[in-house]
């Protein structure tokens, strides 16, 4: 079996729209070297009944546009469980050349059908600052039993 070099960090986006009750698309992407580009897709929707969560595995490719010094991304998913495959998310980026900033445009459909156009792209609200650390149970107050609810 011949395995593709995996090119780079791992690029983790946040992608939102404009206006209330829009939702919130998270990509965790992976480059190679051949130009592809793989991972997974969740995007979030804020419904009054709570959050749903909708999960894709993606594949695309990636391409560098030099005359405009930007990134090029083209991605297809399917939901995470179906063992067909459909594809039933489209996501077009188009992203600054650190892969930090951009505009994008997705399509899923299925249960729900929803276009998202110009919505803002980045990296940078994935940020962490040094003195954040792992939550662990240790961290509770023995008092704060309310917590663990």
């Amino acid at each position: 079996m011949i395995t593709e070099h995996i090119y780079g960090e791992p690029i983790n986006l946040r992608i939102l729209s404009e206006g209330l009750f829009q939702p919130v698309l998270h990509l965790n992407l992976q480059r190679h070297s051949s130009g592809t580009i793989s991972g997974t897709a969740v995007i979030t929707i804020k419904e009054l009944t709570g959050p749903l969560n909708l999960s894709f595995k993606v594949v695309g490719s990636y391409q560098n546009q030099a005359h405009l010094a930007n990134i090029s991304i083209q991605l297809k998913g399917h939901k995470l469980l179906d063992t067909e495959q459909k594809p039933c998310l489209t996501v077009s980026l188009e992203m600054n050349a650190a892969y930090t900033t951009g505009i994008c445009n997705y399509h899923y459909h299925g249960e729900i059908n929803k276009n998202v156009r110009n919505a803002t792209v980045s990296s940078i609200l994935f940020a962490t600052t040094p003195s954040k650390k792992a939550f662990g149970m240790a961290d509770l107050s023995k008092k704060n039993h309310y917590a663990l609810l």
